[in-house]
């Protein structure tokens, strides 16, 4: 794979990019709230082209993304747990399953019976001694995947009608020689390099903060230094493994809610009859809530509006939670902070906006100072003990010490050409002017030889990208009003 794919921080979205083109899923986040407090089967959560997609849909087509990830990672086991793993991206990629099968029937995209069972029937997995092995097939399908051979077939039917999709959209994507040529280039080409940094940090103790600054800047961002409004709650909890069960302690709540309604001072007594225990959120505002809950968010709202000792009942909102009697124990309204309370943060806050503007003019002239021949970029140095450093040979994609990675600066620095002084550039730390002392090409014959391959890694790149923008646009009609996490 490309090089730069292959740095630490886009090692998570190369496995989705892995699931990318087999499901394929081609949008990655995105939240919403569901509209109900249950999540039973017939709960809508979300809309596809105006018709209204409900859980127990969701969760049949779940099975098809489990299939079809255990069809093509069967023997790549560290991959496959990753994926199944983790919850969210396997909702998302159900979603999106939805979505393209959606758009598949749209347009009129079949599959025959012949189609699905020449490519079950040609599947290695099922084949022993030159045929079809029905035993295992039916072995497999059972056992391992735990569905009927009808599920398992008709999960295949809509993956060859999604592969067909797909290939339809891919038909027009290709990669020319010199396409091919400019991304290695790209990745292969090395330059050594000087540099010099400028870092923020070096000047934040030289700002002066006086008390008409600080008074100054609180005037301007009083709405930044209120003290948001707070509730305690106190709440019993019920715990539940499925929507059913839900459904079920939903009904056995509502009693001991309306017990406690009627005599709140028994609260706890209550509790210990239903051997409940009575536990605590602490104060939480409406943007910081308790990690407890797995409330929708117009639920919180709906708390922070109960008056004082008010009660509610309430219910995560996944397939496996708890549903809560809840209390308000405490309330605290929004208060403004003081200007000498908030002063600490308000000092840091200038300091570190000046710094940057320091940090930059100091860059601006040390490069000045360097373009216009007045010292050398060698013997420029921006406080004592700082000085120049200079890399070994490097690609673009390389970490360069006290920057990190900086691709699109190395870009501009390579851009430039040797021996001409650049930048600044803003880093994380602050600026940086730089210099290409040396430049080394690639190796043309070396090329030639990967050529092939390196087209192939380059065609996987751009059809990835040609299928996120054709799904962005498709995905305008699709809605999902749950969070993925919750499903």
């Amino acid at each position: 794979m490309l090089k730069f794919l292959r740095r630490k921080n886009v090692q998570r979205r190369l496995l989705i990019a892995a699931a990318l083109l087999i499901i394929p899923a081609f949008v990655f986040w995105g939240t919403g709230t569901g509209e109900k407090d249950g999540v039973s089967g017939s709960t809508v959560i979300g809309v596809i082209d105006g018709n209204k997609i409900r859980l127990a849909d969701f969760l049949e087509s779940k099975k098809g993304t489990h299939i079809q990830l255990n069809m093509n990672y069967l023997g790549q086991q560290d991959v496959l747990e990753k994926l199944m793993g983790d919850r969210g991206l396997m909702n998302k990629l159900t979603w999106d399953r939805l979505v393209m099968l959606n758009e598949a029937n749209k347009q009129g995209i079949k599959v025959t019976d012949r189609e699905v069972v020449a490519f079950v029937s040609s599947q290695p997995l099922f084949v022993r001694s030159g045929g079809f092995d029905e035993k295992f097939y039916k072995y497999f399908v059972g056992r391992n995947l735990g569905v009927s051979e009808r599920t398992f077939e008709e999960a295949i039917r809509d993956s060859l009608k999604i592969m067909k999709l797909r290939d339809a959209i891919l038909t027009d994507v290709g990669v020319t020689d010199d396409e091919a040529l400019a991304a290695y280039k790209r990745e292969n080409e090395k330059g050594k390099i000087t540099y010099l940094t400028v870092d923020t940090e070096s000047f934040e103790k030289q700002v002066p903060v006086t008390d008409d600054d600080v008074n100054t800047y609180f005037q301007a961002h009083r709405s930044a230094f209120v003290l948001p409004e707070r509730i305690n709650l106190e709440y019993m909890s019920f715990p539940y493994m499925n929507p059913d069960e839900k459904s079920a302690l939903l009904n056995v709540v509502k009693p001991i809610f309306n017990k406690i309604r009627d005599n709140p001072a028994a609260f706890a007594d209550i509790a210990k009859e239903n051997g409940r225990d009575i536990q605590e959120t602490g104060l939480f505002t409406k943007t910081n809530t308790p990690p407890t809950f797995n409330l929708k968010g117009s639920a919180y709202n709906e708390l922070f509006e109960l008056g004082a000792q008010g009660l509610s009942v309430v219910s995560d909102q996944g397939i496996a939670g708890s549903v809560y009697i809840v209390r308000i124990k405490e309330k605290k309204p929004a208060e403004q902070i003081t200007v000498e309370r908030a002063r600490p943060q308000i000092e840091q806050d200038i300091r570190a906006e000046k710094s940057v503007s320091l940090a930059f003019s100091e860059a601006e002239d040390l490069y000045k100072a360097v373009t216009n021949g007045v010292v050398p970029l060698e013997n420029a140095a921006p406080r004592e003990g700082a000085k120049p450093a200079t890399t070994k040979l490097i690609t673009r994609f390389d970490y360069v010490e006290g920057v990190g990675d900086a691709t699109d600066i190395l870009d501009k620095i390579f851009a430039a050409g040797p021996q001409k002084v650049t930048g600044p550039y803003k880093t994380r730390k602050g600026y940086i002017i730089a210099r290409l002392d040396e430049f080394q090409p690639v190796d043309m014959a070396a090329f030639e030889k990967d050529k092939e391959a390196f087209k192939n890694k380059v065609l996987t790149v751009k059809k990835g990208k040609a299928l996120q923008e054709w799904f962005a646009k498709t995905s305008q009609n699709a809605r999902i009003m749950i969070d993925f996490k919750n499903i």
